[in-house]
């Protein structure tokens, strides 16, 4: 079909939105193309977790495809943009099964999240001790900012 002829960059843009409306669907397809395209399924995800959380959440715990890594392509997403947003944020991190890799990934981060994920982030039992202190000591830095202003 001509979808399997396009380059990456609009194979990408294609199945960002596609995914939207029949994921299943789109990460079947993208799954498929030659060569595989790691960071057209992150910005998949990425525009799911983004524009419809819940619905992505729910999605993606029953998602298990065959050849592509869904630890990574979560990782991916919230690299990309994760921390800035909290229902983003909240969804996938509880997606990240490994421990260490969801410390790692908002350690990662912290520089660049916003005050709402941060407050998440401050209180997740998902994440050790020391990263919700870290995240706690970001939002207080942030707050203080602010309260200068």
């Amino acid at each position: 079909s001509i979808a399997d002829t396009l380059p990456s960059d609009a194979a990408s843009r294609l199945g960002s939105r596609w995914v939207l409306h029949e994921p299943e669907a789109a990460f079947a397809w993208i799954q498929h193309r030659e060569p595989k395209i790691s960071g057209a399924v992150t910005s998949m995800v990425v525009s799911l977790l983004r524009e419809k959380p819940e619905e992505a959440g729910e999605w993606l715990v029953a998602w298990n495809p065959e050849d592509i890594d869904k630890q990574a392509a979560i990782l991916g997403a919230l690299r990309w943009d994760g921390l800035e947003d909290e229902s983003f944020t909240s969804v996938a991190l509880p997606l990240i099964t490994d421990p260490q890799q969801r410390d790692r990934v908002v350690m990662e981060n912290l520089e660049t999240a916003d005050e709402k994920p941060l407050r998440f982030l401050a209180n997740s039992n998902l994440l050790s001790e020391a990263v919700r202190q870290s995240a706690a000591a970001k939002l207080n830095e942030i707050e203080a900012r602010f309260a200068k202003k």
